[in-house]
């Protein structure tokens, strides 16, 4: 085997490796991706196998033409899945189950696209790219980031609670104040969510 054979080897290892190290520090993210777009397809599914008045009348409860009332609807929404995000990072099982929240968002996110679409045809559609798809992107984003570290954090409570293992004591100060922060991101997301929602709804016409 000659010298740049074995360099052409060597280079091909440490890609493997590079890549595999990636996946290991990001597969959190990656999986948060994977399950929201299984949200994504069963939503559309769902919508298009049960959809009438009752499953429209529940698609639309969250909307409305007054600002302090959507904004109202909203946080309550969003705050209820960061919550559950929470109490799943100090819980001792909550690592396994903890990928269902992004795929419940991309469940919702799904069911209205596909409402719009059915209802209203490119039109809805189009709407939806405007009003429900960048909102939704944004959330995903900050309740993807809070998953990582309650991931983290309830999965370090497992370890050592009950695989005995020896590590570093827990930093709750530090996942306190990330929490905090995506709190704050996610009244924002919020505000600008009923904002356009209210300012927009009366222009923008299906």
């Amino acid at each position: 085997m000659t010298i740049n054979e074995l360099k052409t080897d060597e280079a091909e290892v440490k890609e493997k490796i590079d890549i595999s190290a990636l996946f290991l520090e990001n597969k959190t993210l990656i999986f948060s991706l994977l399950f929201y777009t299984a949200g994504l397809i069963f939503g559309a599914f769902l919508y298009a196998k049960f959809k009438g008045d009752t499953l429209n009348s529940l698609i639309l409860a969250g909307n409305s033409d007054i600002f302090l009332q959507q904004l109202i609807n909203d946080l309550s929404r969003y705050y209820l899945i960061f919550a559950i995000t929470v109490l799943l990072g100090i819980c001792l099982i909550g690592f396994p189950i903890i990928n269902i929240i992004p795929m419940l968002i991309g469940f919702e996110t799904a069911v209205k696209i596909t409402y719009y679409y059915c209802g209203y045809g490119m039109h809805g559609f189009g709407y939806s790219l405007l009003m429900i798809a960048p909102f939704s992107c944004l959330l995903l984003t900050i309740i993807m980031l809070a998953i990582n570290k309650s991931f983290a954090l309830s999965k370090q409570i497992y370890n050592l609670t009950v695989k005995k293992t020896e590590c570093d004591e827990i930093n709750y100060k530090s996942y306190l104040k990330s929490y905090l922060i995506y709190g704050i991101l996610i009244s924002i997301s919020a505000l600008a969510d009923a904002t356009a929602t209210t300012a927009l709804g009366g222009i923008i016409k299906l």
